[in-house]
């Protein structure tokens, strides 16, 4: 049987996961990407780091929510 702390992690994971299956497909179908390049520009992103950035709780969000978030944080980075 596993503790609540393990089913805790367990949870983060999944939503994390999930999180980035979805971000992956939804960047695919807007950039007229594959998927393996949009889950490249995923992994590959200082963002995905915050998602699995417990203290963020961004995995506590929605992931629409989070795509959102990503393409605000994108185009203030790419003015920098």
């Amino acid at each position: 049987m596993l503790s609540t702390s393990q089913n805790r992690i367990n949870s983060k994971i999944l939503a994390q996961a999930f999180i980035a299956q979805c971000f992956t497909n939804k960047r695919g179908q807007d950039n007229k990407v594959d998927i393996a390049t949009a889950m490249k520009i995923w992994s590959e992103s200082e963002f995905s780091d915050k998602l699995q950035d417990g203290s963020t709780g961004l995995y506590l969000n929605g992931s629409a929510y989070v795509y959102e978030l990503f393409k605000e944080w994108q185009q203030e980075n790419s003015k920098s």
